[in-house]
């Protein structure tokens, strides 16, 4: 018998079984494919080291105008594939050697929930029953695919399979403008493929910021990426080895491969045979991340207020934390959330659609990365910062970033938050000269009409 078992090694996962070990509750973690999850195999991982590849190539191409001559020679993309390969395995090695570490038993298997406190795993050629006082169910998500008449008569690619060729594809069409679909393109097209998007919704990545997502297309668009937004796909078919796809406009998108990024969906075949209540295709939780029956509870993409990787992680830490007594204080509107094109966006708390949306009294200020040094030394000076006060309080409510590095500085500003901190205070803080960081301090001043530089 188990203190706890854990089903799912993802980030979610595999962070809650090592905590549970670290205050002293017997763990094992079950596992039936690869440690990290989708994060670190087909996902967050993998994707940023294409990005880093394309993030070189794009500087390559550009800095003949700061004196340097050179240029991208030939593209090994079967090299690039090996590197990103082995990152994703030295990740995996370093996730076994912590459950190791901690002494959690890792049990290789397809894993059933079959009662409070049961679960049986199948192995290849025999299954095991293991209990458990209590079960964690992190199993994640598996992408999405919509019901397009055609589609699963052909072979076409999500971020499962889009980078197992070791070609680089002549051209590419992307279903869905979101996060994925928007890195996806700016990889391939630093690779010289011809990329189009097509979204249905009235603009690229509608959960954020209204402005930065145009920001963000014109910026796409400047490298050759070709958009049709707003309009839905009637049907796919495969016609002399080229992919189409047919748009209610009755334009038709050819394209050498087809990868369809819309979305996810949680993987809940390990509890089919309980009655959790489901909604939406997420398990219902409380807030102390129990489902109906209080033994078993749930994390991550299965539950999916917010499927990020390192949401995943937190609720796991906040569910340990809750068994030790305490509260449940995770405030998701204190997480930050990335986009990592090479032109990056940032953001932590409300975006000035939700505040407007739900009647909260704001004032909002933007300061330019046109005015910031270390942009300038980067050339990358189009983006910008938002900052949405509190009028009554002047707490921070929402910080939204659109340039240079934005990713690595969202902590900054996310610390404030997590304090309750007001625009005084972010405005008291002394940050680095010359340094990306320095926006944050140059809007908050100017929203205290104060700004040196605005």
């Amino acid at each position: 018998m188990y203190d706890v078992v854990v089903i799912g090694g993802g980030p979610g996962g595999y962070v809650t079984a090592i905590r549970a070990a670290q205050k002293g509750f017997k763990t094992a973690l079950i596992e039936k494919g690869e440690l990290g999850g989708t994060c670190l195999n087909t996902g967050c991982i993998p994707s940023k080291a294409m990005l880093e590849h394309a993030s070189i190539i794009r500087k390559i191409e550009s800095v003949k105008d700061w004196g340097i001559f050179c240029e991208v020679e030939k593209l090994e993309y079967g090299k690039m594939q090996k590197r990103r390969a082995s990152i994703i395995q030295n990740l995996r090695n370093g996730v076994q050697m912590l459950l190791s570490k901690g002494k959690i038993d890792l049990i290789r298997g397809e894993a059933q929930v079959v009662g409070e406190h049961e679960i049986i795993v199948k192995k290849s050629e025999k299954s095991e029953t293991v209990q458990s006082k209590r079960i964690v169910i992190a199993t994640g998500s598996t992408p999405s695919v919509p019901p397009i008449p055609g589609l699963m008569d052909i072979a076409y690619d999500t971020t499962d399979t889009i980078f197992e060729s070791n070609e680089v594809p002549a051209s590419l069409t992307i279903i869905g403008g979101g996060v994925i679909g928007v890195e996806m393109a700016e990889i391939f097209s630093a690779l010289g493929t011809k990329v189009t998007i097509i979204e249905v919704a009235p603009r690229i990545l509608m959960l954020e910021d209204q402005e930065i997502s145009k920001a963000l297309q014109r910026k796409l668009a400047k490298r050759g990426i070709q958009f049709h937004i707003g309009h839905s796909v009637e049907r796919c078919e495969h016609v002399d080895e080229m992919f189409r796809v047919h748009l209610a406009n009755d334009a038709v998108i050819e394209s050498a491969r087809l990868l369809v990024a819309t979305g996810r969906k949680a993987n809940l075949e390990v509890v089919q045979n309980l009655a959790l209540p489901v909604e939406g295709g997420k398990l219902q939780v409380n807030d102390q991340f129990a489902t109906a029956i209080p033994s078993i509870f749930a994390i991550g993409d299965v539950v999916g207020r917010m499927p990020l990787a390192h949401v995943a992680s937190a609720e796991g830490l906040a569910l340990v934390d809750t068994w030790l007594g305490k509260e449940n204080n995770l405030d998701y509107k204190k997480i930050p959330r990335c986009v990592y094109t090479l032109d990056q966006v940032a953001s932590v708390g409300y975006t000035e659609e939700q505040l407007k949306e739900e009647h909260i009294a704001y004032r909002g200020e933007t300061y330019s990365f046109a005015g910031n040094g270390k942009a300038m030394t980067k050339d990358q000076t189009d983006g910008f910062v938002k900052i949405f006060v509190d009028t009554q309080y002047g707490e921070v409510l929402g910080v939204t970033m659109f340039g240079p590095d934005v990713t690595e500085i969202i902590g900054y500003p996310t610390a404030v938050m997590q304090l309750e901190g007001t625009i005084e205070e972010l405005a008291d803080i002394t940050v680095a000269h010359p340094s990306i960081t320095e926006v944050i301090d140059e809007v908050a001043n100017k929203y205290l009409n104060q700004g040196i530089h605005s």
